[in-house]
């Protein structure tokens, strides 16, 4: 899959949310179903992700909780609990 650097140049991101997603200064690459979930957040649609164990579902949903939280904070939208995660 693409880095969080690729998706944010291409509009998917916010560039502050590739800043976030960074591994010892590199941009954090995704896998392909990551990506594709991330993507697919981005235009408001659902998504279901099956993949084994220890794949990184969890990115799946807080790459788009975080990238939302960052464009609302930009938008000056006010502080506001914008997910609550149960796990």
């Amino acid at each position: 899959g693409q880095s969080a650097a690729d998706l944010a140049s291409a509009g998917v991101l916010a560039e502050e949310t590739a800043q976030v997603f960074r591994r010892g200064g590199s941009p954090f690459r995704l896998h392909r179903h990551q990506e594709e979930a991330v993507a697919r957040a981005a235009t408001g649609q659902s998504f279901v992700v099956t993949t084994g164990t220890g794949s990184g579902k969890s990115l799946c949903f807080f790459v788009p909780i975080i990238d939302h939280a960052i464009r609302a904070r930009r938008a000056g939208d006010r502080q506001r609990t914008r997910a609550v995660i149960v796990y």
